[in-house]
C-alpha cells in the first residue's frame, strides 16, 4: 500500500477489536461448554413442545386453520359475559 492511500477502516480498528475480543473470551469460565448450553436450552424447548403436543386431545384438521378468539373459550366466557 502506498503512502498516499489511506488505511481501510477495518484495519485501523483490528488491533482494538482483537484486544476487546481476547478480554471478553478471558472472562468466560473454563467450565463453560457452548455445546452443553445449546443442548440444555434446546432440550428444554423440545420438552415443552412435546408436553404441549401431548396435552392436545381430539384435534381435527380444520382446527389447525385458525386460532380461536379468547371470547369463544368456554372458560373465559362462562359467567363473565352474557349475551343480551
Amino acid at each position: 500500500m502506498s503512502a498516499t492511500q489511506s488505511t481501510p477502516p477495518f484495519a485501523r480498528h483490528e488491533a482494538t477489536r482483537r484486544e476487546i475480543r481476547a478480554r471478553l473470551l478471558d472472562e468466560i469460565p473454563s467450565s463453560y461448554s457452548p455445546f452443553l448450553h445449546l443442548a440444555a436450552t434446546t432440550g428444554i424447548g423440545v420438552l415443552l413442545l412435546a408436553l404441549g403436543i401431548y396435552g392436545v386431545h381430539a384435534l381435527h384438521a380444520v382446527e389447525l386453520l385458525a386460532i380461536p378468539s379468547p371470547c369463544s373459550s368456554p372458560t373465559l366466557s362462562s359467567g363473565a359475559r352474557t349475551r343480551t
